[in-house]
């Protein structure tokens, strides 16, 4: 290494006795870390504009060299900065994709990323220039103009023709099961996995509680327990203490009792509810769907009608009347 010093170089290094000493002075004369050096990288970097005749890949390149020239000099440059220099050094035509990845979540934005869109940008720009140019040549012999063929395309990553990197499946990576070519919303492994929609139902039925008149409960599917408003239906009654959340109300319903409401069908069927809320506030009384199907019944919403089913025998049928929202 000291053959291809210049004989002053090599006067300055004649008081230096061991190797690190020797690689440390020519270290502080050619790198020069001081501020000034940096200065003077940091301007080329912010004057570094990419120019038409260049090509992206040397662009980017010659970035590179003066950010690692920085990284050299002991400055901490992380790549959110390479991506900073590398967006503030793109010509208007670049505006586009520029504004594109700053509209992507920040997560998503690494330099790898930035990379592969400035190169397919790139790549569709050439294809834009070279199919304006043919239509022009087109327009001026009054024939038809036609856009490039596809296959002027060309994948950078698996070198197929026909697309760019951009939609190359060889770099969609489910993000579920970890296999190429498909994302995550298309995994057949996450989709059928997904539980089927259910919809909430109801529905109204009547039947008399003591000496009265009919009283007029509804069926609910969203209900998770027994519900009533009237306190004079309830044959027994035992304190309890809790809440209840409301669809038709934006705060907590307060619970103090609870008790047993029993009643008479149409058809003389007794019906006897169990753990029954009695919340005064509330509009209207509800029947759980899930409370009917813990006591071994099962619960069929049918066209118009809903009924109500033990082992071999129906307890309940009875039409639509209207809908808890």
């Amino acid at each position: 290494m000291l053959s291809f010093l210049s004989d002053k170089v090599l006067v300055s290094l004649s008081d230096e006795n061991t190797c690190a000493s020797i690689f440390q002075k020519l270290k502080s004369t050619y790198l020069r870390d001081g501020a000034v050096n940096q200065i003077l990288i940091r301007k080329r970097l912010a004057m570094l504009k990419k120019k038409k005749e260049v090509s992206m890949q040397e662009h980017l390149k010659e970035v590179n060299g003066l950010v690692n020239q920085l990284k050299s000099c002991g400055v901490k440059i992380s790549d959110m900065d390479t991506i900073v220099y590398i967006l503030m050094l793109l010509t208007p035509e670049y505006d586009s994709t520029e504004s594109a990845i700053k509209n992507q979540p920040s997560e998503h934005v690494s330099l790898q990323f930035v990379v592969s869109r400035l190169l397919d940008a790139e790549t569709l720009l050439k294809v834009r220039r070279v199919s304006e140019t043919k239509a022009a040549k087109s327009e001026s012999s009054n024939d038809v103009a036609f856009p490039t063929n596809k296959q002027t395309l060309v994948c950078f990553k698996c070198n197929k023709k026909g697309y760019i990197a951009r939609f190359c499946d060889n770099s969609v990576v489910c993000h579920h099961c970890g296999k190429l070519g498909h994302k995550k919303r298309n995994c057949r492994n996450f989709t059928s996995k997904k539980p089927p929609f259910k919809k909430e139902e109801a529905a109204a039925v009547s039947f008399v509680v003591g000496e009265g008149e009919a009283k007029k409960f509804i069926v609910d599917s969203g209900a998770t327990s027994h519900m009533c408003s009237q306190r004079e239906w309830f044959e027994e009654l035992k304190p309890f203490s809790g809440t209840v959340s409301c669809a038709t109300k934006s705060s907590l319903l307060e619970v103090a009792v609870i008790g047993v409401i029993r009643g008479r069908l149409k058809n003389g069927q007794e019906i006897v509810l169990t753990n029954v809320l009695f919340i005064p506030e509330l509009h209207g009384n509800l029947i759980s769907v899930k409370q009917i199907q813990k006591a071994g019944y099962s619960v069929l919403f049918k066209g118009n009608k809903v009924i109500v089913k033990g082992q071999d025998f129906c307890v309940v049928r009875t039409e639509f009347q209207g809908t808890i929202r």
